[in-house]
């Protein structure tokens, strides 16, 4: 139908129809009109008719009087009113056909006919004023359909001033929420509208753009998203169910009790530690099913979000029933999403730093975190107790602290507990710096001691074996022999003074004074030197860097005759003295040489997919099919970027897109056996793609290259190509497998 409407058009366009002449005294030939709007005849003509006149051929027609003749000067006089008429008014003779200058036709007079007056042609103004009317109204239903789509913004729980919504209609969920996921979200499958709508409208709106927000930051994880926000509206809905708040709706005469309950909550002063109390204590009391949560695991995160942050996450947590599955993973969430790195390491009662940090940042950040939730009657003073704590050191320091929180708000004024314990531990420092001079009085006395005259005479009468023969000294018979003659017969007790046993003689008195003396300087100016000598305790300087530098260098192996080659470490002897054979090493060598196979695409998607899985970061497979291309270290480093946020540390909403956009700015050619393998291919008239070549890479050359000669030669394999490829690649690692079994039962 279309196409014969179109050839009719086509034909009408072509070969116009010609309208018939205008014939008779009732033509007014020295006129012209149009039948279009605007040029139709004078309505000072009188009543009449635009005749001839075709839109499509573009030729213009004549005008003619409705009612009696037309006069010379073009004027209709029987159409006009009798007061209107000319007296003196002349008429054209009839004329029997048109005038040779004007070829124009026209339609003949009907008797009896009722046609309007023309009055001038078509009337402009209503017809403008139409089409103004017309355009008013297409282009405001428009705007009224496209209002209707987005009249409410994206919802964030984590902006404060975000309106919710500006208006509540049917498709509440469909404008930012619902549909936006699926356009722009990078799901991994479209939400099902018709399933979830009930189920949003049911949990509320705040709770129902929660949950929508949720999906979105955990969009790369969640398979099924329909599933997922069902499963959390229903989570939503048992926990208000618990704790006996269903939802209702609001209605204007319960709108002034509502406000002023809020007025009367808003006004109660709640302080930080216990609205977090109160938290903990409905985490871990609260009714349903609930994990034990320790304040340590989430501390950091808390400090790093602040105290107003802090307060609103977790009133929506208390509220809503937001995250309460994994509160310690909810939290950090939360954090990570304000720009704090916090879960990169674990979180603790005191806010761990790292070893390049001074101790005065990790003094004064501890007495913030007290400041801010050990919930004390009155805040430290950092700037008057930081001194005093530097200088008695970090662990001490830390002990003090600690004891303050474990105390809390039972200490009235803190700053000066803190200087208190202070002085303390100086005076108990003090106490002991006197203990240990006096034991280095005892030290002196018993160096002196061995300077005494018997005890040179005791070593000259008894040489003491060294180190190397205290094992078997007393099977030695010289030694024994050497041990009688200078203490006699063991069988003789005249040998031994028991008396002089039984009551020792008195501590002969010091007699060389000069030389206890001289030792002790000798001592006293090692510390002073070990002392100076040693590391210095500088506020902002970098520590630790020394540990980070091995001891010694690593030896890298090389291992000959493979190309493009994923090296895996194995696992080191752990005793560094193990020595083995010659032929134990040659076995080894051969073992390792005839184990070291290049890996299949298989693998390697395998063992990206494994290290992405590892750390909680779900790929597709045309991701990790790109990433297996690259050498695994390459691969590994682009993983972990995704995990530290991305180049600008601002985390990655898409990670499979951003991998694939990183691995295509990445210049990768193909390898050499890759190459190699082409070249051989090009020659015999074989194309094949980057994915047939991987696979031919994965066996030795030469069955690769048979593979392709096989494949070149036989037209039914050159239909698949590539399913060729892996099932003859499978049965040639398949057959190198058996065989090394084979040779690893000989040996």
């Amino acid at each position: 139908m279309a196409e014969k409407a179109e050839q009719k058009i086509e034909s009408a366009i072509e070969h116009p129809e010609q309208p018939p002449q205008c014939v008779g005294e009732s033509c007014c030939l020295s006129s012209t009109c149009m039948n279009l709007p605007g040029m139709g005849c004078k309505a000072s003509r009188g009543r009449t008719q635009c005749v001839g006149s075709s839109a499509i051929a573009m030729k213009e027609g004549v005008c003619q009087c409705l009612e009696g003749p037309c006069s010379n000067e073009g004027i209709c006089v029987e159409t006009l009113p009798a007061d209107q008429r000319p007296k003196d008014q002349t008429f054209r003779p009839a004329a029997q056909g048109p005038t040779p200058h004007q070829q124009v036709l026209t339609d003949p007079p009907m008797a009896g006919s009722s046609h309007p007056p023309s009055g001038g042609g078509i009337p402009v103004i209503p017809i403008a004023i139409g089409l103004i009317l017309a355009n008013v109204l297409i282009w405001g239903s428009i705007w009224f359909i496209q209002k209707r789509r987005t009249g409410y913004t994206a919802y964030s729980s984590d902006d404060e001033e975000t309106p919710v919504m500006q208006k509540s209609n049917k498709r509440r969920f469909q404008g930012p929420g619902v549909e936006w996921l699926n356009d722009y979200g990078g799901l991994l499958e479209d939400i099902e509208y018709n399933k979830v709508a009930s189920a949003l409208e049911s949990v509320g709106t705040d709770a129902a753009m929660t949950i929508l927000k949720q999906l979105e930051d955990q969009s790369t994880g969640i398979d099924n998203p329909t599933d997922f926000i069902l499963r959390s509206t229903r989570q939503t809905n048992s926990r208000a169910g618990s704790g006996n708040s269903k939802p209702t709706k609001a209605t204007r005469r319960d709108a002034p009790v509502a406000e002023a309950v809020s007025a009367r909550e808003s006004t109660e002063p709640v302080t930080p530690l216990q609205a977090l109390n109160d938290f903990m204590s409905f985490l871990n009391k609260g009714p349903g099913k609930r994990q034990n949560v320790k304040l340590a695991e989430v501390a950091g995160a808390l400090e790093a979000l602040g105290t107003k942050r802090a307060a609103r996450i977790l009133r929506e947590m208390r509220e809503k029933g937001l995250g309460l599955d994994d509160p310690v993973s909810y939290i950090k969430a939360a954090a990570q999403r304000h720009g704090f790195t916090v879960g990169v390491k674990a979180e603790t009662a005191e806010p761990e730093t790292a070893e390049d940090v001074d101790d005065v940042s990790r003094l004064t950040s501890r007495c913030k975190w007290l400041n801010q939730f050990a919930g004390l009657a009155r805040p430290i003073s950092i700037d008057e107790v930081i001194g005093a704590l530097y200088c008695l050191g970090v662990p001490q320091s830390m002990s003090i602290l600690r004891g303050l929180q474990e105390r809390g708000a039972s200490v009235p004024d803190p700053t000066r507990y803190i200087k208190q314990a202070v002085q303390r531990a100086n005076t108990a420092i003090s106490a002991e710096a006197e203990d240990s001079s006096s034991g280095v009085k005892e030290e002196h006395e018993a160096d002196s001691s061995l300077h005494a005259p018997w005890a040179e005479e005791e070593e000259e009468i008894f040489d003491w074996p060294d180190e190397s023969e205290q094992a078997n000294w007393w099977d030695d018979e010289d030694l024994t022999a050497d041990f009688a003659a200078a203490v006699g017969d063991e069988n003789d007790e005249a040998w031994l003074d028991w008396s002089a046993a039984a009551e020792p003689a008195p501590k002969k008195p010091r007699t060389d004074a000069s030389e206890a003396a001289a030792a002790a300087g000798r001592r006293a100016a090692a510390r002073l030197a070990e002392k100076r000598d040693g590391p210095r305790r500088v506020v902002g300087s970098v520590t630790g860097y020394t540990q980070l530098v091995p001891s010694r260098a690593t030896v890298k192996r090389s291992y000959e005759g493979l190309v493009k080659q994923e090296i895996l470490e194995k696992q080191e002897p752990e005793e560094e003295d193990a020595v083995l054979s010659r032929d134990q090493l040659a076995g080894v060598a051969a073992a390792s040489k005839a184990t070291l196979l290049p890996m299949s695409p298989q693998e390697k998607m395998m063992q990206v997919r494994n290290y992405a899985s590892k750390h909680a970061l779900y790929l597709d497979e045309q991701c990790i099919k790109a990433l297996s291309r690259l050498p695994f270290y390459r691969a590994k480093d682009l993983i972990e970027e995704v995990l530290l946020g991305g180049r600008q540390r601002q985390g990655v909403s898409n990670p499979s897109r951003y991998l694939m956009a990183a691995v295509k700015k990445m210049s990768v050619g193909l390898g050499v056996e890759q190459g190699i393998a082409m070249e051989m291919a090009v020659s015999l008239g074989v194309v094949l793609n980057n994915d047939a070549l991987d696979e031919l890479a994965s066996i030795p050359r030469q069955e690769s290259h048979a593979i392709i000669r096989e494949l070149a030669q036989n037209e039914e394999h050159r239909a698949d190509p590539m399913a060729y490829i892996q099932a003859e690649v499978l049965k040639c690692r398949e057959h190198l497998d058996v065989r090394q079994l084979e040779e690893e039962s000989e040996m």
